[in-house]
């Protein structure tokens, strides 16, 4: 532990196993990885068997060889994976190890949708929640298809599992759904382009014509929310005003307040 090495637990193994990691993989698992270049066929199994080894071949190395390797690990294996996965977005000293992944994935251009929908379901939800940063994909929580981690692996369904959405939604063309790919306007900021479940409050401002929502933080620090030329008062008076990012419409906020509190109100 000393040494900055992360240590593992070891799960109980089953009777008769001779390495949780074993390796010693199926022929057609091994032969698989031998053509890859991730199989070391002096030793007769893979290079490590330590889970963030294992978790930079999934990354790295070919998609339809490390499903076969996935297939045969026990489901105590797969469950390790998730776990080290999860304990690298959750934890911050482990932010690091992490970062270096999704660069990898990025740089990438064998993975297409086609690739991609003969993956293991367990190397896909692996793969997502490192693109993403999300530790949700591989709690077991969600009920997410594969083609729907196809899709948000490829950023053409929305990230958030209480939404789902394909994206752009309803075709969007305006500057943030056509520039910002996986952006989705149903329920992402177009500042941060994060979601929560504060929808309906006065944690997020909206816009009249597109119907485009921003966090209220974001856009007091962006400056979206200010003063601007009253469309219902005098000549010459202002009102509070909400610049949308998307159709750079300008809604006044007195009315949206009033509906956000009469909506909470009923409620």
């Amino acid at each position: 532990m000393g040494d900055g090495s992360v240590a593992f637990a070891s799960a109980q193994l089953k009777e008769g196993t001779a390495s949780f990691f074993p390796m010693e993989l199926p022929a057609r698992a091994a032969a698989a990885l031998s053509a890859s270049g991730s199989f070391d066929g002096s030793r007769g199994g893979m290079h490590s068997s330590r889970p963030d080894r294992i978790l930079r071949e999934i990354v790295s190395d070919s998609m339809l060889a490390m499903a076969q390797v996935l297939q045969d690990f026990p489901c105590e294996t797969l469950e390790v994976l998730r776990e080290t996965v999860r304990s690298m977005v959750d934890a911050p000293e482990k932010r690091d190890k992490l970062s270096s992944l999704p660069r990898k994935l990025e740089r990438r251009s064998d993975l297409t949708a086609e690739v991609l929908g003969r993956a293991n379901k367990t190397q896909l939800e692996i793969l997502v929640a490192i693109k993403t940063g999300m530790a949700t994909f591989v709690t077991g929580k969600g009920r997410v298809s594969v083609s729907e981690l196809v899709e948000m692996f490829l950023k053409t369904r929305c990230r958030n599992m209480n939404c789902k959405s394909a994206v752009p939604v309803d075709d969007c063309e305006c500057k943030i759904c056509s520039t910002k790919k996986g952006f989705c306007s149903a329920c992402m900021c177009p500042v941060c382009q994060k979601f929560d479940c504060a929808a309906n409050t006065c944690s997020w401002v909206g816009c009249d014509v597109c119907s485009h929502w921003c966090h209220a933080a974001c856009a007091l620090e962006k400056n979206l929310i200010r003063p601007g030329p009253t469309l219902k008062g005098a000549m010459g008076t202002t009102e509070m005003q909400f610049q949308c990012l998307g159709c750079n419409h300008a809604s006044e906020m007195f009315g949206f307040v009033k509906e956000v509190f009469n909506c909470c109100a009923e409620n």
